[in-house]
């Protein structure tokens, strides 16, 4: 809940923000909405084709549906439903300046954006255990179809779970005085206390859920990682010196030269896997350093307003108001850039992306052609006209 001047409280979302400032303040500049709004409609192209590109090379391409890239798959899933949903229900929001779309869209729409929100965290975080399992335990089975499929059931079940509460507590609030409609979530109707005392529990759960404890997580899985990708050991000396002198036994069975080509061999494949990891590894720590720094900040400046009202009082609203807009706007960034930074850091995602546009160019051109000729057989005579050999000199 966010408490502006005249002790008048408004919804946590920026459209309500917005809709309080129109209403009783100032309107934004029309250069900042113009950007704004530039800047979003970018956002949606950029994240609804690349974001497609993804799904539709995980679909076409057999070798990007190891379990990894199927949890990649599921993020661009999470990210281009997110775009689709969220950022022209929050234009069109933003250009009304009230809640036009009625109660049932409101409970189904608005609620979405948290939902789709925890899934891209816990796809993270799945990616982050299933990178830790393939190079700490690389013995380890990896999780077939079956086992897949139930685990990204369970990333959307928790999702749904999570944001239960909002799906149940939205509702649309109309301001007296203003001809103003706002979808937000009311926790209590009857008693103002009790619904601001459930927000902030709310706020604070999705807060610790959804960014907090997975970023922990994520951290020391990568930790982890990283040591193991540089062959730092976390045991202590005695266990790696015994580890150590039980792998150098020879072998029995096994002459020198056989043993010597053998160890060569599983060298050269243990760099060449190290390399690939370190690689994938550097995409994923990017992508995460791209939810934290561009999602999270929107959330906890939030969750400071939730207890913390009087800092609006004690700062400049005008100020508030367009930090509040545009932290908003940086929070749909990642929709944009994680398939860019798919497709720069991963060689795989690099060729089936050039391929996918390749052959999208071929159908086209082959479609010209095919039109062209159409035209040329409609548009000839009747009879065939002969045709000269060029004569040779």
């Amino acid at each position: 809940m966010v408490w502006l001047s005249n002790n008048t409280s408004v919804g946590t979302n920026v459209t309500n923000v917005t809709s309080w400032y129109k209403a009783g303040y100032f309107e934004e500049a029309v250069m900042s909405r113009f950007l704004r709004w530039t800047l979003l409609s970018l956002i949606l192209l950029f994240g609804v084709v690349g974001n497609g590109m993804v799904c539709l090379v995980a679909y076409r391409n057999r070798r990007m549906r190891s379990f990894s890239y199927i949890l990649i798959t599921n993020l661009a899933v999470a990210d281009l439903l997110s775009a689709v949903v969220g950022i022209p229900v929050y234009i069109l929001n933003n250009y009304e300046e009230t809640w036009t779309l009625g109660l049932v869209l409101c409970k189904l729409i608005k609620p979405s954006f948290p939902l789709f929100n925890i899934v891209v965290t816990n796809s993270l975080v799945a990616i982050a255990c299933e990178r830790f399992r393939g190079l700490v335990f690389p013995l380890s089975v990896k999780p077939g179809t079956t086992k897949t499929r139930l685990i990204l059931v369970l990333l959307w079940l928790i999702a749904f779970l999570f944001a239960l509460p909002s799906f149940w507590a939205m509702d649309i609030k109309t301001w007296e005085g203003y001809d103003v409609k706002q979808c937000r979530e009311i926790f209590h109707k009857g008693k103002a206390e009790l619904n601001l005392l459930y927000s902030k529990v709310y706020a604070t759960f999705l807060f610790l859920m959804n960014n907090l404890f997975p970023m922990l997580i994520i951290l020391f899985l990568y930790i982890k990682i990283t040591a193991t990708l540089k062959q730092i050991s976390l045991l202590p000396v005695a266990m790696r010196m015994l580890r150590r002198s039980s792998s150098d036994a020879s072998t029995p069975g096994v002459t020198p030269r056989q043993s010597w080509n053998l160890t060569n061999a599983n060298q050269a494949a243990s760099n060449r896997r190290q390399v690939m990891e370190k690689k994938f590894l550097r995409m994923l720590m990017v992508v995460v350093l791209v939810f934290v720094v561009f999602y999270v900040p929107y959330q906890i400046f939030f969750l400071v307003i939730e207890y913390h009202p009087h800092i609006i009082d004690q700062h400049s609203p005008h100020s508030i108001y367009y930090l509040t807009l545009y932290l908003y706007l940086l929070m749909w960034a990642p929709v944009a850039l994680n398939p860019i930074c798919y497709g720069s850091m991963n060689e795989r995602y690099k060729k089936a992306f050039k391929a996918l546009v390749r052959c999208s160019k071929e159908k086209e051109f082959k479609g010209i052609r095919r039109k062209l000729s159409s035209l040329q057989t409609f548009l000839s005579p009747a009879s065939p006209v002969p045709k000269y050999k060029k004569s040779v000199v």
